[in-house]
């Protein structure tokens, strides 16, 4: 390499800072913008301030809960702030320590040819999902990654890889029902590694101390994903619902350009990596990017959009709705650079996952500027639900509150009435007139209302 060539600016490498900072920065959006208000966030808040403990939903959840209420937990025990000052902390628990994750991820293969394929994790997966940030399936993905990406580096296990595989590990065995499928394939990753021959080769003569801890957090996968089975199979039974609240339903996922654009990036790098027709790989670059740049057209041309797709989009429900598609397009990627890492495969397709790059960083690009519009559209969404909440008194129909439906969740009205009080008495909007579902709490009863040292006085 010359100086000349040493000095020049490669647009790939403007590509992967351009990315990076989008994925930081969505983190960083997400919590301003106060995501943990979105649908069931404003419940657990709502609970944590009362109780001043762990608001649990699901047992089987509880590591990837905790970890990411943990600093709402120790702000309410300091003391010294408002409802508003935690809800900022637990949406910085909800956004930035699964995109603290995610980063991590990346920059463990900023050198790497993975890293366009852990990029474009990132892009189908987060943007997708996130704002529905009180899913537990957010942290679990991230630290999913987060594992892939340790699994997947070259060389002998070090021993910090190996704890924080182990750390991890920990999480995932209480974290989400998709560690069904998500934790067998990385420990195939795992196997793979431990039996690679260069890996070992490279190692010998060291001691190998670290392969027991590598080995137990293969055990604590395995066990992460037999809790996700028995976890699923209680929720398909009758007893726990006997369904999968439509995250499975194809026909309401193909309403959401996200989830459509985000399988289409995973297409497109599979035939950029797999094709060896050059003309091949070209068009399924070209397709991935016509389809992030149809994503942000969405919102600005309804109506040059197919009546199949809500224009009017996203509701919190698309979000919810798309936490196993992406489990399911998560897995592939990961599947993807095992190939690429531990197969022949990966010897002939590196230059080619170097070239696919523009498709992972347009696509970001669109998810990214997506994400931060949604996430804007909420603040503003809910400013007006609590100046609302703020100007009156007493039970408020939703019908009569004049608050625009479109992040509204079907139970929390109430709740989210009440960590928004900034002093006693103030308005409790109820939910929509034709919901019979479960509430927390009956509103015309005595009120669940949060200490009164959490209320802001004006």
């Amino acid at each position: 390499m010359t100086a000349g060539e040493r000095g020049r600016v490669r647009p790939e490498a403007v590509g992967r800072v351009i990315a990076l900072a989008i994925v930081a920065a969505a983190g960083v959006v997400g919590t301003v913008c106060l995501t943990a208000y979105v649908g069931d966030g404003a419940h657990f808040l709502h609970r944590m301030l009362v109780e001043g403990g762990f608001a649990f939903g699901n047992a089987d959840r509880t590591f990837s809960a905790g970890v990411t209420e943990l600093p709402a937990i120790v702000a309410i025990a300091v003391g010294g702030v408002d409802a508003g000052a935690v809800a900022l902390i637990y949406s910085a628990g909800l956004m930035l320590i699964p995109t603290a994750a995610w980063c991590a991820a990346i920059l463990l293969h900023w050198r790497t040819p993975l890293l366009w394929l852990f990029f474009t994790m990132w892009a189908v997966v987060f943007p997708v999902s996130a704002f529905f940030a009180v899913g537990e399936y957010n942290l679990t993905y991230a630290l999913v990654a987060l594992a892939a990406a340790l699994v997947l580096r070259t060389g002998p296990w070090t021993l910090a890889e190996s704890i924080g595989l182990a750390a991890v590990s920990v999480v995932l065995l209480r974290s989400y029902e998709s560690t069904i499928f998500l934790g067998p394939v990385l420990i195939v990753g795992v196997v793979l590694r431990m039996r690679d021959r260069d890996d070992v080769e490279a190692g010998r003569g060291r001691k190998r101390a670290t392969t027991w801890i590598v080995g137990a957090a293969a055990v604590l996968l395995a066990g992460g994903a037999v809790l996700g089975l028995v976890t699923a199979l209680w929720t398909l039974s009758p007893v726990g619902g006997g369904t999968f609240d439509q995250a499975a339903n194809l026909s309401l996922l193909a309403r959401d350009p996200r989830v459509v654009v985000a399988g289409v990036a995973v297409l497109a790098m599979i035939l950029a990596l797999a094709v060896s027709s050059r003309r091949l790989a070209i068009a399924a670059i070209g397709v991935g990017i016509l389809a992030a740049i149809a994503l942000l057209a969405v919102p600005i041309f309804p109506s040059a959009v197919p009546r199949v797709i809500d224009a009017d989009w996203p509701y919190p429900w698309m979000h919810y709705n798309a936490r196993i598609a992406v489990a399911v397009l998560l897995a592939v990627l990961i599947g993807l650079a095992t190939a690429l890492r531990f197969t022949r495969l990966g010897v002939r397709a590196h230059d080619r996952v170097r070239a696919a790059w523009v498709v992972p960083v347009v696509v970001i690009v669109a998810m990214g500027i997506d994400f931060g519009r949604t996430c804007v559209e909420f603040r503003d969404w809910t400013h007006d639900f609590a100046q609302t909440v703020r100007s009156r008194a007493g039970l408020i129909p939703f019908e009569a509150s004049g608050v625009h439906p479109r992040f509204t969740w079907t139970w929390t009205n109430p709740t989210l009435s009440l960590v928004l009080w900034t002093r006693e008495g103030q308005g409790v909007i109820l939910n929509s007139a034709d919901y019979d579902g479960w509430e927390p709490f009956d509103p015309h009863e005595p009120l669940p209302t949060v200490p009164a040292r959490f209320l802001a006085q004006p």
